[in-house]
């Protein structure tokens, strides 16, 4: 599987895109500047939300385009720009094989199923009603409770 044959497709809505390739962009836009298995941790987070289904969404790009759920793709986000211009690089590469281990499964999930995480720099409310599970990198993941 070649990277480059999943860039974002200009003609089409994000909504619009392949599942892969929305993965991709979110790593991209959310762990870019984590380590490999810190990419691969915010691929698991969103393949968790999309098994688990329910409130997270029925299908990848629900999950992935849910408002205020992924801060790279808030309108307001100076990241959402970027990360649509992605073009063939290393770096693209990178994020791609993080996304494709995970929405695979090929991987034991780092994040131990965590269906949330968030930066070491926010405190955010919802985290104090979720299990933690892992940090990895700039990033703490967590579960939601039962």
């Amino acid at each position: 599987m070649n990277a480059g044959d999943f860039l974002p497709d200009a003609r089409k809505k994000l909504e619009d895109q392949r599942d892969l390739t929305l993965l991709t962009l979110l790593v991209k836009g959310e762990a870019e500047n984590q380590s490999i298995e810190g990419m691969i941790a915010v691929g698991f987070v969103a393949m968790n939300r999309y098994r688990k289904g329910g409130w997270f969404g029925n299908t990848i790009p629900k999950v992935i385009l849910k408002k205020k759920q992924f801060s790279c793709f808030n309108e307001d986000n100076v990241n959402k720009r970027r990360i649509m211009a992605a073009k063939a690089d290393k770096w693209w590469t990178f994020c791609f094989n993080a996304a494709y281990l995970a929405y695979c499964n090929a991987v034991k999930d780092p994040t131990n199923g965590a269906d949330h995480y968030h930066a070491r720099s926010v405190k955010p409310r919802w985290a104090s009603k979720m299990t933690k599970t892992v940090e990895i990198g700039n990033h703490i993941f967590y579960r939601s409770k039962p």
